[in-house]
């Protein structure tokens, strides 16, 4: 060591240069590490979720969720798996052990998808995989709203608004929340059809068979060689308008003829709304890896010069804005930082002296310095984990180079040059900073590699890793490279110049001052050591005794005054489209005047399954809102976000016939609920009735608040029971029965059509015209058999049944 230390500080202009270059690749390194507000965590699990328009509750369970069950079952590392099977939807949520590979794991969950799909339902969607993120809810919404511009224009707008933030690299995805599906509706007249002895057969074969690629191929002609081309495929609504759909003798019957046929949108799941109006929105989600200010600021530009060629009377807003949170988030901690750095050097400078304390104190910003360069090799992001590791490793920073400067001071007052002095400090020192430096890495180690949820808390030990070796660096090589350049003892009092040469040479008790007074202390405690052992045993005793008596309890995020707030609405039953959306904006109402609030964004679906911020899991959850307060700057009134919340609670609380939960945005893993119990079982109805025993032991204690449950919710549903003996007496099929029911519900998919519009295909939908469905259209149906028409009453009985909305 003594060897490299001394050829280092003959190389000075080469050390510098060393030292230089780490500093300025530190600085670059903070200009380019992603900036993030909290760690990006992955989850050993994998959700999957697959759609089938129209199905129960009990068929999703049966024909989709079991299928996927079986089969993710049988994947290596798995530990649970849960589904919940809704109408027209099924999820499944797979964990794995927290040593499974998560690439691995979600490859393997792909392949067995793929080999689950042959047994989904044909009609069934494409299953869709995903992996967990702690990080999954979107950093910005754009939101689109008019009051004067078709519905048409409006979603064109927002389409457009899409496709331009999808360009930029570092979106994973743009969101439509709000925008109706696009549908060619085929509206047919039911007298017309049954005139003209059109089964829904029929209709579907029509489509089916005239709506199809054809290769047709190659021509070589041995003179040229020539494509072949056979446009059937609709390319057009006039296409799908003359489409044939029967023959009779030299007449024709097409579409046109029993049907009108438009570009219109699908029966609305859903709404939302800004601020009082209702909106579409586009919801922006983030790379896992990128920078968030310099994204949001990007995409906030792209809309900003795409919304200059809009129509008049569109309102663009930017709703949830997570970067403003970043920038002030690190705004604060930088601050913290400077500010610690200060007290640091004051302390340092009243006790070494200004040429001392300048060498101890530049070890702080080489240490950071170095430690972001090792983040941005090691692909970290800049969160607030990564400036809490750096907090917390400030005091440590200083230590080894204190120990170096100070026994080269020591050395110099013997009367050694600065070169000796340093030399000698660094070699004789070697070993005890690095114990010391290496005692406290290794006690930060296990948190590193802490399973599950432990990963949100790594960067920050790895911060204090890199801090500490960067300071390691720094006090065993730089400091005294440094020292030997610039360094040299402070002015002292001759007691102080006495002390010093006392302490390699004399007895310390001898000493004056300061350092005497704490050296006689020692030897007093050394001669008593049972007394002293006594006293340290008693008041560690007396400190666990004081906190199990009066400690606030343990908490692993401290709890801060929200900038955001997520509003549940909860409701049960058959509730319709519109009804949920008037309770959504009875809800909205309510607390659309406080004056603390930004913005108010509502939306309303009957799935339950959409909306902005994290949010309830219940199967009851039929709308929500997300709500921005003013930040502190642009206050409007004394009120934090704890209290506001405490006024929206206030407000919400007189409810009628739907419950409203109101909770402050989350910070660090996304845990969910503080309590939450999990009952399992084969007997649902003793399941059933545990649980709700249970939710009324935690009502009636009263500490808690936003109490829900998972249990099946119930409504009621139209069941026909089809009697086959006299269906088949009458040649009706149960598919027959099956298509007429659906011209009165969502339509028959007969077929898609790509208009060149669009970037996706659209479904073509045949059913009768809004007046003729409903639910007295059940028992008015008739089907079209080889013995004419039959009545669907004739073999169908109508029944109200008790079901299940959710499983």
């Amino acid at each position: 060591m003594k060897d490299f230390i001394t050829g280092a500080i003959k190389k000075s202009r080469t050390s510098l240069s060393i030292l230089v270059l780490l500093a300025l690749s530190g600085v670059f390194a903070l200009n380019y590490l992603p900036k993030a507000t909290e760690p990006q965590v992955s989850f050993p699990g994998a959700y999957i979720g697959v759609g089938f328009e129209g199905v129960s509750p009990e068929d999703s369970e049966r024909l989709l969720a079991k299928p996927l069950e079986d089969a993710l079952r049988t994947i290596s590392g798995v530990i649970d798996i849960r589904s919940t099977a809704s109408t027209g939807y099924a999820a499944v949520v797979v964990e794995f052990d927290q040593d499974v590979d998560i690439d691995e794991a979600l490859y393997d969950v792909r392949v067995k998808v793929d080999e689950a799909r042959a047994e989904l339902p044909l009609d069934a969607r494409e299953p869709t995989i995903r992996e967990f993120t702690s990080t999954d809810d979107p950093v910005l919404t754009v939101s689109v709203a008019s009051a004067v511009l078709p519905q048409r224009v409006l979603v064109n707008l927002t389409q457009e608004l899409k496709d331009v933030i999808e360009t930029h690299p570092n979106v994973l995805e743009a969101e439509l929340n709000g925008v109706p599906e696009d549908l060619i509706e085929a509206i047919v007249d039911k007298s017309k059809l049954e005139s003209y002895g059109i089964s829904m057969n029929q209709l579907f074969q029509a489509v089916s068979n005239n709506n199809r690629v054809i290769p047709a191929g190659f021509q070589d002609t041995g003179s040229g060689r020539f494509a072949v081309n056979v446009p059937s495929v609709f390319s057009s609504l006039e296409d799908i308008e003359t489409l044939p759909i029967k023959v009779s003798g030299n007449s024709v019957v097409t579409l046109k003829d029993v049907a009108d046929v438009s570009l219109t949108f699908k029966d609305r799941g859903g709404y939302s709304r800004i601020n009082g109006q209702q909106s579409l929105s586009v919801d922006v989600k983030k790379r896992i890896g990128t920078n968030i200010i310099d994204t949001v600021t990007d995409i906030r530009e792209m809309v900003e010069e795409e919304i200059e060629s809009f129509p008049e009377g569109v309102d663009v807003n930017f709703v949830r804005d997570d970067s403003e949170f970043a920038l002030q988030m690190i705004s604060e901690l930088q601050g913290n930082v400077l500010t610690s750095i200060a007290l640091v050097m004051i302390v340092v400078l009243a006790a070494l002296g200004f040429r001392t304390s300048m060498l101890v104190g530049m070890a702080i910003p080489f240490s950071y310095l170095f430690a972001l360069l090792v983040l941005l090799v090691l692909g970290k992001e800049f969160n607030f984990m990564v400036m809490f590791g750096m907090l917390i490793s400030m005091g440590m920073t200083i230590d080894g180079s204190i120990v170096v400067t100070e026994y080269a001071d020591r050395k110099l007052a013997e009367g050694m040059n600065r070169v000796e002095a340093y030399t000698a400090a660094a070699t004789r020192m070697f070993w005890p900073v690095l114990s010391s430096t290496t005692t406290t890495l290794i006690a930060f180690t296990p948190l590193m590699f802490m399973p599950g949820f432990g990963a949100f808390i790594r960067d920050m030990p790895i911060t204090v890793f890199c801090v500490l070796v960067g300071s390691l660096l720094y006090s065993l090589v730089f400091a005294p490279i440094l020292g030997a350049m610039f360094g040299g003892l402070a002015k002292q009092s001759e007691e102080e110049v006495n002390n010093t040469r006392l302490l390699e040479s004399s007895d310390p008790l001898s000493l004056t001052g300061a350092s005497g007074v704490y050296a006689r202390k020692i030897n007093h405690f050394l001669d008593t050591p049972g007394q002293i052992i006594s006293i340290i045993l008693a008041a560690i005793i007396l400190c666990i005794g004081l906190w199990a008596q009066h400690g606030k309890g343990i908490v692993y995020f401290p709890q801060v005054a929200p900038q955001f707030a997520d509003v549940d609405i909860l409701a049960r039953g058959n509730l319709a489209v519109d009804e949920i959306r008037d309770i959504a904006i009875e809800a909205e109402q309510k607390i659309i005047d406080v004056k603390e609030i930004e913005n108010l964004s509502v939306w309303s679906n009957s799935g339950g399954n959409r909306g902005l911020g994290r949010g309830s899991g219940s199967p009851d959850r039929v709308g929500g809102m997300f709500i921005d307060f003013y930040a502190e700057d642009e206050a409007v009134s004394d009120l934090n976000g704890f209290e506001i919340m405490d006024v929206l609670r206030e407000r919400l609380e007189d409810t009628s016939g739907y419950l409203v939960q109101v909770e402050a945005e989350q910070g660090g893993p996304p845990i969910g609920k503080a309590l939450q119990l999990n009952v399992s079982g084969d007997n649902e109805q003793a399941l059933v009735a545990a649980i709700r025993k249970i939710r009324r032991y935690v009502e009636n204690i009263g500490s808690f608040i936003d109490i829900e449950d998972t249990t099946v919710t119930r409504g009621i549903e139209w069941e026909l029971e089809i009697n086959r003996t006299k269906a088949a007496q009458y040649g009706a099929g149960l598919s027959d029965v099956g298509a007429s029911v659906q011209m009165v519900t969502n339509g028959i998919k007969v077929g898609e059509y790509r208009p060149l519009n669009l970037d996706r295909e659209v479904d073509i939908r045949v059913r009768f015209p809004k007046s003729e469905r409903n639910i007295d259209q059940l028992s008015n149906l008739n089907v079209q058999t080889a013995k004419g028409l039959v009545p669907v009453s004739s073999f169908v009985e109508t029944n109200i049944q008790p079901a299940n909305l959710a499983l």
